[in-house]
């Protein structure tokens, strides 16, 4: 009796083995009908950053997190750097870049 018992324990979970593999079998051929790159607006995303190492991992974390999300839509950084910064600065094939004034200091006045 006990041995009965315990074939039907097995059984049954032995089943319900083969139904949860099925049904994520199922969620994931759903999954893949659903076409994830096309979005129904345009999306593009900009970020913004300095001519400094801090951005630069910044940019290479944003970076990688972008390819494995597979976002939709281009990406931009948008790099403000003084024209002294912008000299030395080794960073411009990190992202897609364009290169906007600095916004560091005034000219004029030397505000902030």
């Amino acid at each position: 009796m006990v041995l009965l018992m315990e074939k039907k324990a097995i059984l049954m979970v032995l089943v319900l083995l083969l139904l949860l593999t099925l049904s994520s079998l199922i969620s994931c051929q759903e999954q893949k009908k659903v076409d994830t790159k096309k979005a129904p607006w345009r999306i593009h995303t900009l970020f913004s950053v300095e001519c400094q190492n801090y951005f630069d991992w910044q940019t290479v974390g944003l970076m990688q997190s972008y390819r494995k999300a597979k976002q939709p839509g281009p990406i931009t950084r948008l790099l403000s750097c003084t024209d002294e910064e912008r000299k030395g600065y080794k960073g411009m094939e990190l992202a897609p870049t364009f290169e906007v004034p600095s916004m560091s200091r005034h000219p004029k006045t030397g505000d902030w």
